[in-house]
């Protein structure tokens, strides 16, 4: 994974609410504390389109061998300025070790950090330890878009228990334009629950209803994973069944003679979907519009729109290539 730096921002531990110590600040990657036992590292790369790529290293302090069913776990968690948390997709929260001993995977950011958005924090767990900490988050909310299916059909409890329409996250993979290639690849995540985004495939189930026993994150940072959700309840279950998802996109009049383009699923890539021949030039006067269908239901923006849209504010830097590579 290409390492690219960014700043962290470590969480402090407070023995008391309100102190005005800050954040002490230092570059990727940082070592993680996880019992006496293991080292470990935490590496990401610099946050583009939303999208970061995340490695965690780990060996044994005395170079024994590390048990290869021993998981890693991952979990991001945004603790908003009005005391609401939730989490963020991820292309897999938890796996082994690879054959050099490092986990990777990939984060999708719903929303910037700071002052008037709140703060992310990821914890690490690894044979029964643990540790959170916070990182800086810098991107544009219109960096990721939105599409969401209609509230009869598809729907979901929010924080306050109400029913709401599910949210359906589409981010910019990246466009890839070469004498022999010219494509556009999406990552789609769906939100099962405020804690649950899902990388959207064929053959699954969506939840949607949760009952909450939750607390808002503190500043002792208890476990994340202690915090429970019971997800159940036929009336919010979507049911995908294989090939019921249809990704289309277009770059010019998609409502009128504008010809859509199938997008295809990458195979090792959950939630990652390629359109190719749609005539994009790599320049900030691309525009694709990228149509999300499931069981024949077409998922819409708020204002009645069926489709997202992704345009580029300067210069292709990524012709050629992906946003980010793992």
């Amino acid at each position: 994974m290409t390492r690219m730096l960014a700043t962290l921002s470590i969480a402090l531990l407070l023995t008391a609410c309100g102190s005005d110590d800050k954040p002490i600040e230092e570059s990727f990657p940082r070592s993680l504390s996880l019992g006496d036992n293991y080292q470990a590292s935490f590496d990401m790369t610099a946050v583009v389109n939303g999208i970061s790529d995340i490695s965690i290293s780990i060996e044994s302090k005395d170079g024994s061998a590390i048990p290869d069913s021993e998981q890693v776990k991952i979990s991001p968690v945004m603790e908003m300025v009005s005391g609401m948390t939730h989490g963020t997709p991820m292309l897999k929260n938890s796996g082994t070790l690879d054959d050099e001993g490092v986990f990777t995977t990939t984060t999708y950011f719903l929303m910037p950090s700071g002052p008037e958005m709140g703060d992310w924090y990821f914890t690490v767990e690894f044979n029964g330890e643990m540790e959170t900490f916070s990182v800086d988050v810098d991107m544009l909310m219109s960096e990721r878009q939105m599409l969401q299916g209609h509230i009869e059909t598809d729907k979901i409890k929010d924080m306050n228990d109400n029913d709401v329409a599910r949210p359906y996250f589409l981010f910019n993979e990246g466009r890839h334009i070469t004498d022999s290639i010219n494509a556009f690849t999406v990552y789609v995540a769906a939100r099962e629950t405020m804690m649950k985004h899902t990388s959207l495939i064929s053959d699954m189930t969506l939840a949607g209803e949760m009952a909450m026993t939750m607390e808002p994150m503190s500043t002792s940072f208890d476990s994340i994973s202690s915090r429970e959700m019971v997800m159940a309840g036929s009336d919010y279950d979507l049911v995908i069944p294989q090939d019921a998802i249809a990704i289309e996109m277009c770059i010019a009049d998609c409502d009128g003679s504008g010809s859509w383009k199938e997008a295809t699923a990458t195979a090792d890539k959950p939630g990652q979907y390629t359109a190719i021949g749609l005539g994009l030039t790599g320049s900030n006067s691309d525009i694709i519009n990228v149509r999300l269908s499931i069981n024949d239901e077409i998922k819409t923006k708020g204002d009645g729109v069926t489709y997202a849209t992704f345009t580029f504010s300067e210069d292709s830097s990524d012709t050629g290539t992906m946003n980010h590579v793992m």
